[in-house]
């Protein structure tokens, strides 16, 4: 199984794909924004032109027909790509709950080793003091030590130590 922290990598990268596929459509979607504005002003531009000219103005209810064709055109292609967003959106949304459960979890984890890490600290400190009780209630005087002496060697051995 793999570790939470690789988890919320995996999570973490995931968002950032999306992000950027998100990216990508944004700015297809602006593309898309700025030919339709140049259509309607180039539309415009024909307008003011075949009000001057009497043949231009013939032909102008046919090539306001072809414009509108294309608006509609570009509108829908902004249209699907506008659902494709919010698709994308969808998928953020998913990974980003996700990504926030390995944190969370990642949290509670280091609490918990925290939390275990502090009472192991204390049974130490308390067997510690446990130690030194012990050797207050039974005093030795001056260098004859032996129980002490005893009693240290044998928590050395237990430590590991033989020599």
């Amino acid at each position: 199984m793999k570790s939470l922290h690789t988890l919320l990598k995996v999570a973490q990268r995931r968002m950032d794909e999306l992000g950027i596929e998100a990216a990508k459509i944004q700015q297809q979607v602006e593309e898309h924004r700025v030919r339709q504005a140049a259509i309607i002003a180039r539309e415009k531009q024909e307008i003011a032109a075949a009000a001057g000219n009497p043949m231009f103005a013939s032909m102008l209810p046919a090539y306001r027909l072809r414009v509108k064709w294309q608006i509609d055109e570009v509108q829908q292609q902004v249209k699907s790509l506008d659902s494709v967003l919010i698709g994308i959106r969808e998928k953020l949304q998913e990974a980003y709950v996700e990504k926030s459960k390995f944190e969370q979890l990642i949290e509670q984890g280091d609490k918990r080793a925290t939390a275990e890490r502090a009472a192991r600290e204390q049974a130490m400190l308390d067997e510690v003091a446990g130690w030194r009780r012990d050797i207050h209630r039974h005093p030795e005087l001056g260098f004859d030590v032996h129980r002490t002496a005893a009693l240290v060697a044998e928590k050395l051995r237990g430590f590991g130590c033989d020599e």
